[in-house]
């Protein structure tokens, strides 16, 4: 009897054991949705929101795998986890979606536990960009965005990135009902960099307005609210009813509508950004019908970013590179070294008895020597080369950084990248490898080898002017960044002028002798480093602006890559401050 206990308790025993993970995995349920709101744009990254109910503890990690178009490896966004039990647990990760017609895979994995969800994306859902409206009024700008191809997504102010990246797909952002204060700094710092290089932002609510107190928003903003006023058709053609607005006082340089001594609506600037303050509530029910809204929407959403300098820095990157000129050396020494070799053994040893087994002893050593050449040629030959253009904003203290990163590997090579701070990768189509949030990517690279882009914002305190005179055209640089600008030119009007080293402040006199015409060689040179330059000065030319540029090389830390191949990442970094032209 005891005998059959025993053996009832080993056989319960390994019945749970064998259960456990598949109890495990019934414990947990995962759900997923990407996008703001459900509304997708493919132009950047965007949230994917996933969320978990466990009845065991998590540790493990959430990965996202999008199927390539192709056939082949998978794309793969990583994120490491740790969940109490109960729930829901509600995580947001960051993705890139080349298309909607593959549907990512989200699996949960975390030891024993495994759970598995199909991301539900819906070509309907898919627009141009995305307006963010921080309002618990979730309506008032269907109107607006279904006539531009625009989601309205009414989100809480929590739900706002905290990396300027995330706004990739944002055509507007609206405040209503955000705490300013209860931003992080992180979400704060990212909204005022968004804004800062194009972004556009619109601040409304009425009496609202009366209680925005934060020094950062203040900042942006072009007027201060003064008080609490009624508004009528005789202020806003087109109303039907008397509504309560706030009075506003605009900032030297703003737009103020009707008036600036009764404004109600104020339109500046901040760096190359759009910031509006509307001083009633566009959300309220009086105002959603009112068709002469839609005038201040236009004001707001058809002023154009500035484009880039440069559109697209791949450009600048050959598609392939060679193997170095040290390894090509070796291998022909290795060559000759044997074939010189054999010849010398088959003629001392090859008329003798059994002299065929020195010269399969010599083979088998050169075949290992050869081996081991190829396993260092497999990592000598991997290399990473970035370019990037620092384009300086003005009426700001930054630069906004554009890149690209290409990893070469002709033989293969397993790499891992990591941005510089504040730096953000962009995925550019589909990339077989693992992403580690926008800021790591790691994977096995095989011929020819990946590119990625690169976006960040750096300070770059460098201004300057030109100033029109009787004997020539003065410059004047004030470089407060510390760092050397090398090879200096100024561009205006498809023409150039060296200049020395700048590292510190500046002002010279350049007459027509110092400047030579703006000349592109009939094929790309070789060098990235050139062919970056010559698409930079050709974009200069083709500007349509009567302004000038200050164009240079600069070693910068801040804005290099970390590598983790064999050789580290060679950077060639152009800065280009603009040069305001005064008569």
């Amino acid at each position: 009897m005891r005998r059959l206990l025993r053996a009832c308790r080993f056989a319960a025993g390994v019945v749970a054991v064998a259960c456990a993970p598949a109890a495990a995995q019934g414990a947990v349920e995962v759900r997923a949705s990407a996008g703001w709101a459900g509304w997708i744009s493919l132009s950047g990254w965007i949230p994917l929101t996933v969320e978990v109910r466990a009845a065991i503890p998590v540790v493990g990690a959430l990965v996202v795998e999008v199927p390539s178009p192709a056939g082949g490896r998978p794309m793969v966004f990583r994120r490491a986890v740790r969940l109490p039990p109960g729930g829901p647990h509600r995580v947001t990760m960051e993705v890139v979606l080349p298309t909607v017609r593959h549907p990512p895979v989200v699996r949960l994995e975390g030891g024993a536990v495994r759970a598995r969800a199909v991301v539900d994306l819906r070509p309907s859902r898919v627009v141009d960009a995305v307006i963010l409206a921080v309002s618990r009024e979730a309506a008032g700008l269907e109107r607006v965005a279904g006539a531009r191809r625009l989601g309205p997504a009414y989100v809480d102010a929590r739900q706002l990135p905290e990396r300027w990246q995330g706004y990739g797909g944002v055509a507007a952002v609206v405040l209503r009902d955000a705490d300013p204060a209860a931003l992080t700094p992180s979400q704060q710092d990212a909204l005022v960099r968004w804004v800062a290089q194009g972004g556009r932002l619109v601040v409304t609510g009425a009496e609202r307005l009366l209680s925005l107190r934060a020094p950062w928003l203040d900042d942006l903003l072009p007027a201060r609210p003064a008080e609490l006023v009624t508004a009528g058709p005789d202020d806003l053609p087109g109303l039907r009813s008397q509504i309560p607005a706030a009075l506003l006082r605009p900032r030297a340089g703003a737009r103020a509508f009707p008036s600036p001594a009764r404004a109600l609506v104020v339109r500046g600037r901040y760096g190359a950004g759009t910031v509006a303050v509307w001083g009633w509530d566009a959300f309220s029910p009086q105002v959603r019908t009112w068709d002469g809204q839609a005038a201040f929407w236009r004001e707001v959403l058809d002023a154009p970013p500035p484009p880039p300098v440069l559109a697209d820095p791949a450009g600048a990157l050959p598609p392939t590179r060679p193997l170095p000129g040290s390894l090509q050396g070796i291998l022909v020494a290795l060559s000759v070294g044997y074939i010189l070799l054999v010849r010398a053994v088959l003629r001392r040893l090859g008329p003798r008895r059994h002299g065929w087994a020195a010269v399969l002893a010599l083979s088998a050593a050169a075949a290992s020597v050869m081996y081991g050449f190829s396993l260092y040629a497999r990592a000598a030959s991997a290399a990473v080369v970035q370019v990037s253009v620092a384009e300086r904003i003005p009426g700001s203290p930054w630069a906004r950084v554009r890149g690209e990163v290409a990893v070469y590997a002709p033989y293969g090579a397993r790499v891992r990248l990591r941005a510089p701070a504040g730096g953000a990768f962009v995925p550019e189509g589909h990339l077989p490898v693992t992403f580690e949030g926008p800021e790591v990517v790691e994977g096995e690279v095989s011929f020819p080898g990946v590119r990625v882009g690169l976006q960040q914002m750096v300070e770059l305190p460098v201004e300057g002017r030109l100033h029109d005179r009787p004997d020539g055209l003065e410059l004047t640089v004030r470089n407060l960044s510390g760092r050397v600008i090398l090879s200096p030119l100024v561009v205006r009007a498809g023409q150039v002028a060296s200049l020395p080293a700048l590292s510190a402040p500046m002002t010279r006199v350049l007459d027509p002798t110092d400047w030579r015409p703006v000349q592109r060689p009939p094929s790309p040179p070789p060098d990235p480093r050139d062919r970056l330059l010559d698409d930079v000065l050709a974009a200069l030319v083709a500007a349509p602006t009567t302004d000038g540029w200050l164009v240079g090389w600069v070693a910068d830390e801040r804005v290099a890559v970390r590598s983790e191949v064999s050789h580290p990442a060679t950077v060639h970094h152009l800065v280009v401050v603009p040069l305001a032209v005064r008569p």
